[in-house]
């Protein structure tokens, strides 16, 4: 709907359907996810869950997730992963996500962001290690037209990093990849040349970029680095820093505690209603 001229997407009709299917937490949680749930070792856990009702809970909570719900991106990615065997932690992981989504059903995106900016801006971003069970990381990314949210992902790695440095070069790898596809989009649409960023927290893969010093380990990790690298060269987007507490990123590959969830909410561009 619009809020004077500004469009804003809203998932307030899908909340009212999830929450009389599966009513979840009662309260109204202020994250999506407690951060302690995601550390636990996973071999400790009790009790098996409802594989059907879990898996509907995750559906319906991944469509919301994946097309207009940004800030529950990574909490629905994660507590999917164990779809296949869900354990009572994790329902009740995914309650939690379903009571933040009642509190909070009227919130949305701005779609409009700044109308005369439009700018690309790519932001990737790591979670090194952080699968307890196999070692994987999870890769994060947000892709913006000026201020306006556009692409979103949240995903476990398909290969172990064995550095934090490998891990944030898959991230910025994918957003790259999806970065520059906008980029082209809105070129031709507007008929005329915009200027792309990738934007990084990790200070070492921005200095190895720059300086074409290459990262030695896997054949696959070789040939992302020197796919983003040969883009770089030729000038198809420039190299930006960008400080951890202000990545938007971050959102999409660890659970935030308060403080951190709601600035990172504020660089998502969610309007609170």
């Amino acid at each position: 709907k619009y809020e004077g001229n500004r469009p804003i997407l809203y998932f307030a009709d899908g909340i009212d359907k999830l929450l009389n299917e599966h009513p979840g937490q009662a309260n109204f949680p202020v994250t999506p996810m407690d951060p302690g749930y995601v550390n636990v070792d996973r071999e400790t856990l009790k009790g098996d869950a409802h594989q059907f009702t879990y898996r509907s809970i995750i559906g319906s909570l991944m469509f919301g997730a994946c097309n207009i719900r940004p800030d529950i991106m990574f909490a629905t990615s994660y507590l999917s992963r164990y779809s296949h065997k869900p354990k009572i932690a994790d329902m009740r992981a995914a309650n939690r996500v379903i009571g933040f989504l009642r509190g909070t059903k009227n919130d949305g995106i701005d779609l409009l962001g700044d109308p005369e900016d439009f700018n690309v801006v790519g932001v990737g971003d790591s979670s090194h290690g952080d699968d307890t069970e196999r070692g994987k990381s999870t890769v994060g990314l947000s892709v913006f037209i000026g201020k306006a949210l556009v692409i979103w992902n949240s995903k476990r790695s398909k290969l172990v990093c064995t550095s934090t440095t490998e891990a944030e070069l898959d991230g910025m790898f994918k957003c790259s990849l999806d970065a520059e596809w906008v980029k082209e989009f809105v070129e031709f649409m507007i008929k005329r040349k915009v200027q792309l960023t990738i934007k990084s927290d990790c200070t070492p893969l921005l200095d190895s970029m720059r300086n074409g010093n290459a990262i030695e380990r896997t054949r696959q990790y070789r040939v992302k680095y020197y796919y983003v690298l040969e883009r770089y060269e030729q000038n198809k987007f420039k190299l930006e820093y960008v400080p951890s507490e202000e990545n938007p990123a971050d959102a999409h590959t660890k659970a935030l505690n308060r403080n951190q969830f709601k600035k990172a909410r504020e660089y998502l561009n969610i309007i609170t209603a």
